[in-house]
């Protein structure tokens, strides 16, 4: 058997190798060659750039030598030889025709037969600028009380330029009741005047003013005759960049023309040590005199005042401050009779000397906000001061000291509304006792509101009780004012005001010479 099988696997390959081959007579089913036919499509989107700019060259790298050292020595450079820097202004471009900037017209009438009126005039030609300031206020005839009519003008120009000349003219005409005072007939206050001068803002800055001015003091009845004229002069000179400051001031004055009977002056010399990044610190001093013949009461003071201006800031909102400025305290008969209309016949007009003026504290600035608390002293060997005699007041000119503290606070909105506040606190003495008429406590208020088409305001000030001479034997009662001022648009130009005064009633300054309690006035407008 397993031969059988043997010779059977031997006879297979042979019995296959002798099949025939049938394949060629059927189709071939796998095909020699491949081949693809299409179309291939590839859609990119377009992009498209904004071209590349600013894209330079390469910094440049230097090579430093290796012996090459830093510089080790100060640099002090010679700034004595540099010239002066002077910060002029730019030349104001010449008006080539009459330009107005402003014109106001106002009159109004009210209760106790008052009235007012106002008239305001600015504006500017081919040479410079120019104002005319009038005014008036009348109230009339009561019983027991003071009744005025007063007439002030004022009018001037100033040149353009670096060197301004400037001119100014005032008159004055007052005429107002004394009850109790002279004959009944009404007295009259007369002045006029004039002042000149030129300022150069220039790499030497300088100022140089001269002013005259007559007064008159009389009644309608000629009854009383009290004339003066008057003769001043002052000037300024700054040096090395206005780190230097010279000023001198003086002045003549006598019994009804321009004359010697009072002579008076001042000089004096300023320091700028540092200034910058708002820090200020000048250091000086100015002497002060006057002298007065006895024909118009006799009196003499001399003195040597330190200038003092120190700021210092802390940062952005707050600055301490330090100063003082000794002066001669100038006054015109009209000037003094325009402090206390109820003198005496023929007062004793003579300067304040005043060497010590400061006042040191802190200013706050933050926002609209603005905040002053301070203290402020004064020492003065020649000061006014009006003590009562009979009905009428004499000036009296004493060796006084005060010392007080005070605050001043203002906001401001950007809508618009804006409110001030002011209270010191001070006491005055002097050589002969108290100060007469020297009010321990002062205050005032000031309010502006505005609304659709206009604006009203108050205002407000007030003086605490008083003594009334020099022994203090008996006060003045407290004083104070009060106010309203209103004014409506009513078509362009034209407003209607509405005013108020004496809110606080017959309160006086000056006893014995009340004006009208509350008065109401109306009028209009008429400004541009």
């Amino acid at each position: 058997m397993r031969a059988l099988l043997s010779a059977a696997v031997l006879l297979l390959p042979a019995l296959a190798w002798a099949q025939p081959d049938d394949r060629s007579q059927l189709p071939s089913l796998t095909p020699a060659v491949f081949e693809s036919r299409g179309t291939v499509a590839v859609t990119l989107p377009v992009v498209e750039r904004q071209p590349l700019s600013g894209f330079g060259p390469l910094p440049r790298r230097y090579v430093v030598p290796a012996e090459r050292e830093p510089v080790a020595l100060p640099f002090v450079p010679d700034l004595d030889a540099l010239p002066a820097l002077a910060l002029a202004p730019p030349p104001e471009p010449p008006a080539t025709n009459l330009e107005i900037y402003r014109l106001r017209a106002e009159a109004g009438a009210g209760a106790y037969v008052a009235r007012y009126g106002r008239l305001d005039l600015s504006g500017s030609g081919a040479a410079g600028e120019f104002f005319v300031d009038a005014d008036y206020d009348g109230v009339g005839e009561t019983v027991g009380r003071v009744d005025f009519d007063r007439v002030a003008v004022e009018a001037g120009g100033r040149s353009f330029g670096t060197g301004r000349v400037h001119i100014t003219a005032h008159g004055l005409l007052d005429a107002y009741s004394t009850p109790g005072v002279g004959f009944g007939e009404r007295r009259l206050r007369q002045g006029a005047g004039a002042e000149a001068g030129v300022e150069g803002v220039g790499a030497v800055p300088f100022a140089l003013t001269v002013g005259f001015e007559q007064g008159r003091l009389t009644r309608t009845d000629d009854s009383e005759e009290t004339s003066e004229g008057r003769l001043d002069a002052s000037g300024r000179l700054g040096l090395f960049a206005d780190k230097v400051a010279v000023d001198a001031a003086g002045g003549i004055a006598g019994a009804g023309t321009v004359g010697t009977d009072v002579q008076y002056g001042a000089a004096g010399l300023a320091l700028t040590l540092v200034e910058r990044e708002g820090f200020r610190f000048s250091v000086g001093a100015r002497a002060l005199a006057y002298d007065a013949s006895a024909s118009v009461g006799g009196g003499d003071a001399q003195s040597v005042g330190p200038i003092l201006d120190l700021q210092v800031p802390f940062g952005a909102t707050t600055v301490a401050f330090a100063t003082n400025d000794p002066h001669v305290g100038v006054r015109s008969l009209m000037d003094l009779t325009e402090e206390n209309r109820y003198v005496a016949e023929n007062p004793l007009v003579v300067p304040d000397i005043v060497p010590i003026d400061a006042r040191a504290g802190l200013e706050l600035r933050p926002g609209p906000l603005r905040a002053r608390v301070y203290g402020h002293a004064m020492v003065a060997p020649t000061y006014l001061a009006f003590e009562q005699f009979g009905a009428a007041f004499e000036p009296v000119y004493l060796d006084a000291q005060a010392f007080g503290l005070g605050a001043d606070l203002a906001v401001t909105h950007a809508s618009g509304v804006s409110a001030s506040a002011g209270l010191e606190i001070r006491d005055g003495r002097s050589d002969e006792g108290e100060i007469p008429f020297f009010a321990p406590l002062v205050g005032h208020v000031g309010v502006q509101v505005p609304f659709p088409g206009g604006r009203v305001g108050l205002a407000a000030h007030a003086e605490s009780a008083r003594p009334i001479d020099r022994i203090d034997s008996d006060e003045a009662p407290a004083y104070g004012r009060l106010s309203l001022d209103a004014r409506y648009n009513v078509y362009g130009p034209l407003a209607v005001v509405l005013r108020g005064e004496r809110f606080l009633g017959e309160r006086q300054r000056w006893p014995d010479f009340p004006e009208p309690p509350f008065t109401v006035l109306a009028g209009l407008r008429l400004a541009r």
